[in-house]
């Protein structure tokens, strides 16, 4: 499972991965983030939501065990990315 995460990660948006990295490897804050890669805090909170989905998405097509329904637990931002929603 970690090979086939660290493919999914692979496989994100340059900008989407790094912001992944930042806060789930090196642990920064949201602002830290931004500050490092001079955009917005709402810009980083919508990378990281949009690297969440599409990581999941990733494993769920590989691997049957990750295509649980999450719908009920996932963040606002990561429901708006999936359904298409406006803010």
């Amino acid at each position: 499972r970690l090979a086939l995460f660290a493919k999914a990660v692979a496989a994100l948006p340059s900008q989407c991965r790094k912001v992944l990295v930042l806060k789930k490897i090196e642990g920064l804050s949201q602002r830290e983030i931004a500050s490092r890669l001079g955009i917005a805090e709402s810009t980083v909170e919508k990378h990281l939501a949009k690297a969440l989905l599409l990581t999941r998405d990733y494993m769920a097509k590989r691997d049957a065990s990750f295509a649980l329904d999450t719908s009920a637990t996932e963040p606002p931002a990561v429901r708006r990315l999936r359904t298409g929603e406006a803010e």
